[in-house]
């Protein structure tokens, strides 16, 4: 193994256990320097889209949506995101969640505990940190050689606190019998 990776797991180690007993929010944020998204992320406004199925906030910015809370589906409720995600975690109020798993699709998406949910529903605002996957570049898998060869820029693990400004507006979005 030392020889494929000339020594950068030694320099790097992962951030938790191969048998991911340590996967925590705690941990997973204090491995990494999260680089700050951009501001705009930050000021949110919320769309609520009531589907047959499911019902779903939407948070957009200037830059387009970016964030869904899902309610019903395939899971009770549900995070949405679009990009390559090996980690998402987010805190709204004492609540926590944390989803590490390599990804397989551009829209990255996760069952959540209905008690987050309803605590972003609740506070309105919430911080996440993402850690994007290195081998994936605009939907192409890349090993350590196309990456070096290609001169691909190392993606950003980074960090938002996001307020949705018109919370009031979508606080009812969520059928809570669904």
């Amino acid at each position: 193994m030392a020889e494929y990776d000339e020594g950068y797991l030694d320099r790097h180690p992962h951030w938790h256990k191969e048998d991911r007993s340590d996967i925590t929010f705690d941990n997973f944020i204090n491995a990494f320097y999260f680089f700050p998204a951009d501001s705009k992320f930050s000021m949110a406004t919320a769309i609520c889209n009531k589907r047959e199925n499911y019902n779903e906030i939407v948070l957009v910015t200037e830059l387009g949506k970016w964030f869904d809370l899902n309610q019903g589906g395939a899971d009770e409720y549900s995070v949405s995101l679009w990009e390559w995600y090996n980690t998402v975690a987010i805190r709204s109020g004492n609540e926590e969640f944390i989803y590490h798993s390599q990804p397989f699709v551009y829209r990255w998406n996760a069952p959540i505990p209905q008690t987050l949910a309803d605590e972003i529903l609740r506070t309105g605002d919430f911080e996440i940190y993402v850690e994007s996957n290195q081998y994936r570049s605009m939907g192409i898998m890349m090993d350590k050689e196309w990456k070096e060869e290609n001169k691909v820029f190392p993606n950003l693990n980074l960090k938002a606190n996001v307020i949705i400004q018109n919370i009031d507006e979508v606080r009812g979005c969520f059928d809570n019998n669904a």
